[in-house]
């Protein structure tokens, strides 16, 4: 029978060499970096801010008062809060009125619960959008309660 002829042993080869490990780069380097741009980011800052134009003002300083022929503001009275349920009720058709609500129907009151109150609604057929009546709405709703707010006879 025939053999084929054997086959040349190759020496022994050593693994492949192992891979460098990766360096973890070094916390201080990364601070440096991140200082270095930060100082780098001012002195361009500065840089700028010096070669803008700047405007200067010039004041005259004197020791003398200026006559006015104006005489000095007195303290306006605050006037004293309403307390009887019908004021309040007749302020806040007044209030409704003067903040020129454009709700169709506006109606005011004073609660049992002591709150007072406006609403606003408006009448069928309505002939804007759905946005247009929110946004009406909305908007005399601010008004309204400005209104009351701003009024120093509702205060409490």
């Amino acid at each position: 029978m025939y053999q084929p002829p054997p086959r040349p042993i190759p020496p022994f080869q050593a693994p492949p060499p192992p891979r460098p490990l990766k360096k973890k780069p070094n916390p201080w380097f990364i601070l440096g970096i991140i200082f270095g741009v930060v100082i780098l980011c001012s002195v361009i800052g500065n840089a700028i801010s010096k070669t803008s134009p700047t405007s200067t003002n010039t004041t005259v300083a004197t020791d003398t008062p200026i006559p006015t022929d104006t005489p000095a503001p007195t303290a306006t009275p605050v006037p004293t809060p309403l307390t009887n349920k019908d004021a309040i009720a007749n302020q806040l058709k007044a209030d409704a009125a003067n903040a020129q609500l454009q709700g169709d129907l506006i109606t005011t009151g004073y609660g049992a619960k002591n709150n007072a109150f406006i609403q606003i609604g408006l009448n069928a057929p309505l002939t804007m959008s759905q946005s247009d009546q929110l946004s009406l709405v909305q908007t005399d709703c601010f008004n309204g309660q400005k209104a009351v707010w701003q009024d120093p006879l509702l205060k409490r």
